[in-house]
Formats: C-alpha cells, sequence, structure tokens
C-alpha cells in the first residue's frame, strides 16, 4: 500500500499505479500461500515421521496467512476503486505481519523435529530450509510495493524474526552434536549477511523503480494534459472562428474581402461586420487583445458582444467604444487590453467614418492625379480598458471616391516575417496595396 506522507505528494495517476503494482504483489504472495497449503495439506493426510498434529498447525498457519492477504488485496482493491485507503498504521501492520511468515513457517518446522537425543530432523537444516527461500521470494515482491521505505521495514522484520529464530535454536539445540554433520556454523552469519544484503537491494531496487515509474506516470499525464489542452485549445478556436461573419455582406457598388488567421490555435484577434437594418448603413470592426490563447479569444468574444449590443442602439461610433471600454475595464484583469477600430460605412452616401482606439495604421489607397496612393490613419483614441474613462474623438470622415480602398488590419500583418526573417513592415504593405491598387479586394488581399 502506499505511505500516506508519500501520497500527499505524488499524482493521482502515481497512486493507481502504485496501487494496482500492490495488488500484483498480492497476487504473486496468494500463489505461492495456495502452493504451501497443498504442500501442507499433503502432509497432513501423508505424515512422514513428524505427528499430524504439527502439520496441522503448518496447515492453518498457511491457511491464516492467507486469509489475511485475501483481506488486505480487497482493501487495496477498494482503495483502487476510490473509497477510503486504509490507516497508515494498518499499512506498517500489514508490512510487519508479512516479514513475520518466514520466521513463523521455520517456527512450526522446528516443532517437529525432536529434542537433541532423538531429532526426527535436523533443527538447523529447517533454518536452511524452505522458510530462508521464501524470505527471498519476499524481498523480490517487496519491490513491487514502489516503496523504499515499506521494502526495508519488510526486510528488516523478516531479519530480526529469523535472527531470534535462529538464536532460539543455538540457545536450546547443541550446534556440535547436530549441526556440525550438516554444515559448517559460519554458514549461519553468511546467510544473514546475504540476506541483509538482499534487504539493501530491495530497498535501492524499490527507490530507484518507484523513480523511474513516477517518471513516466509523469510522462502519461504531461501526454495526457497536452492532448487534452490541445482538444479544448481546438473546441475554442472553432467557437472563435464561429463568432466571424459566415459571409461578408454584399454592398451595391463595394467590394469587400476580409482573412484572419491566429497565430495560435486562438488568438485575440478578430473581425466582424454588422449591417444596420433600415439603413444603407454597415459596420466593420476589428480588434486585437493583447496575447495568445484561449483567454485572448475570451476577451474578444466580450468584446465582440459589447460593441454588437451598443451599435444596434444607433448610438454614435464614439459612444460606442466609450461604452465597450467601460464594460471591459471592469471585466478584464488589469494586464490586457484590447485595440479596436470601427468603421461606419454609408452606402447611399458614399461616406466613410472610422474611429480607433488603440488599433492601427489603418490605411486608405486614395487617387490623385490618376495615381494610387496610400494614407495611413494613426489610432484617435488609446485601446480599451486602459483607463476607466475613454477619451471621446469624432474620428475621420471622408468620402469613397471609384477604385479608392480602405484596409483594416491588425498588427499580424505588420509583423508577418519571411523566410528570412524579415518583417514585412507598414511600408511594404503599402506599397504593396499602391502596386496593386487597380485589383479587386480579394486580390489585393491575397
Amino acid at each position: 500500500m502506499l505511505d500516506a506522507h508519500a501520497s500527499q505528494y505524488e499524482s493521482p495517476a502515481m497512486r493507481r499505479t502504485a496501487l494496482r503494482s500492490e495488488v500484483a504483489r498480492s497476487s504473486a504472495l496468494l500463489v505461492m500461500l495456495l502452493v504451501l497449503a497443498a504442500v501442507a495439506g499433503y502432509f497432513v493426510v501423508h505424515p512422514v515421521e513428524a505427528s499430524r498434529a504439527e502439520e496441522v498447525a503448518g496447515l492453518v498457519l498457511v491457511l491464516a496467512f492467507m486469509g489475511y492477504e485475501l483481506v488486505w488485496m480487497r482493501t487495496t482493491l477498494q482503495s483502487l476503486r476510490g473509497e477510503r485507503d486504509p490507516a497508515r498504521w494498518a499499512r506498517t501492520l500489514s508490512v510487519i505481519i508479512e516479514g513475520l511468515i518466514p520466521a513463523a513457517f521455520i517456527a512450526v518446522q522446528l516443532r517437529s523435529t525432536g529434542d537433541a537425543s532423538g531429532a526426527v530432523q535436523n533443527p538447523y537444516a529447517v533454518l536452511l530450509g524452505p522458510g530462508l527461500a521464501f524470505a527471498y521470494v519476499l524481498l523480490l515482491l517487496s519491490v513491487l510495493r514502489l516503496d523504499p521505505r515499506q521494502s526495508l521495514l519488510g526486510g528488516v522484520t523478516a531479519i530480526v524474526s529469523l535472527a531470534s529464530v535462529c538464536g532460539y535454536v543455538f540457545a536450546t539445540r547443541s550446534y556440535t552434536e547436530l549441526g556440525a554433520p550438516f554444515v559448517h556454523w559460519t554458514t549461519f552469519p553468511i546467510m544473514g549477511v546475504i540476506l541483509a544484503l538482499g534487504v539493501a537491494s530491495a530497498w535501492l531496487v524499490s527507490a530507484e523503480g518507484r523513480k523511474h515509474v513516477n517518471a513516466a506516470v509523469k510522462e502519461e499525464e504531461t501526454k495526457r494534459d497536452i492532448e487534452r489542452i490541445e482538444r479544448d485549445l481546438q473546441v475554442a478556436r472553432d467557437i472563435q472562428q464561429g463568432l466571424l461573419p459566415a459571409r461578408l455582406p454584399e454592398i451595391a457598388g463595394y467590394e469587400v474581402a476580409a482573412y484572419c488567421k491566429p497565430a495560435d490555435q486562438t488568438g485575440g484577434d478578430y473581425y466582424d461586420c454588422i449591417p444596420l437594418t433600415g439603413s444603407a448603413r454597415t459596420l466593420f470592426t476589428i480588434a486585437d487583445v493583447t496575447g495568445h490563447g484561449v483567454g485572448p479569444a475570451l476577451v474578444t468574444a466580450a468584446a465582440r458582444a459589447y460593441v454588437r449590443s451598443t451599435v444596434h442602439a444607433r448610438v454614435p461610433l464614439a459612444e460606442v467604444l466609450h461604452r465597450a471600454n467601460a464594460n471591459l475595464y471592469e471585466d478584464i484583469s488589469p494586464d490586457r487590453f484590447v485595440t479596436l477600430a470601427v468603421l461606419d460605412l454609408d452606402a447611399h452616401e458614399h461616406r466613410a467614418t472610422l474611429l480607433s482606439a488603440g488599433q492601427g495604421p489603418m490605411l486608405r489607397v486614395l487617387y490623385e492625379g490618376g495615381q494610387p496612393r496610400g494614407e495611413a490613419i494613426n489610432a484617435h483614441a488609446p485601446p480599451l480598458a486602459v483607463v476607466e474613462e475613454l477619451p471621446l474623438s469624432e474620428g475621420l470622415t471622408f468620402t469613397m471616391a471609384p477604385g479608392e480602398a480602405i484596409i483594416l488590419m491588425s498588427d499580424g500583418v505588420f509583423e508577418w516575417r519571411n523566410a528570412s526573417g524579415e518583417l514585412c513592415g507598414g511600408e511594404r504593405v503599402k506599397q504593396l496595396l499602391i502596386e496593386h491598387a487597380d485589383k479587386s479586394a480579394s486580390a489585393q488581399l491575397a
């Protein structure tokens, strides 16, 4: 199981991984205990030299450990399903009990070895028998706990309990009479050293394994987080793209073209076209929120809503920006602002009014002496949400003559870089528009 303090600093995915590993460890231990139960059951039915009572005691001990391990495995599965974890003392007790299993097996076997004068089985052989091998297997399985402290605790418990049993045998049975014909006495401290090295190895492997498993889990979590973020960004992009006009308005005597490509999956730029019903007027807006990502995309949606709700109230452009500024100033954080420009085109009067709050420069292509020239139109007021009270301005009003064009664009156009890393720049954009002034709006945009 997991240590309570460790679980506070690991991810839920790492906790689930450790719980699944604990289930695997318990399953392997149960298989081993099942084999031991089968062997013990056989000797209960067919006792060899020892009394049936001793064999029954061994079988009962194995079945008791199996029952305990089944209960602990059920508790682990409940934790894996999200139910309450057992207390830390219960985890510690589980490790200690499992560490006592080899010594308990050996102790039961020793009860059937007889005394020094007529031993049925050499007790020193019992000390080096299956019980010791089982202790090594438990050490190997302890690595699956993915908790080096618990591996160390289980190993130390096994060593101390086995050392106690060995001490009892050496204190109560004559080694010179029983042990010498079997193995040299130095075998026992050597096996103790090997067992201690096994405990240290299990501790180190458990620590290293936990580190690598934790790294792998975090990598998988990061991958899933990235995939989730990408899905969320794609949804945000789809929503943001859905806020753009589904089709551009058809205005008699005018061509309209538009293009928007976010720098990231979502961006802070947007444009809008708002025909005013009952009139020949159409409002074109373009805005840019600082930054990229979901946050600016949400702000652009709010700015669009504020402008649209105000425009339909048929208020002057200056009042449109004034109200949008007041709302955005209250809604967004101080480190963000919105540049926004509004163009009011009257197709009957061929008159246009442009008002920009921090957006710019806008470009106008007009003719003088039959030759096109470009004119930059700078902002008339600071960006929205910078100051609480936006200074009002009437903007720029001009007449649209045949062949002339007005281009609303964000700084993404000027800051576009070519393959060599050169900025496009305002002058280059102006020159391109002048060179292609005789083209259609879509051709100029391309």
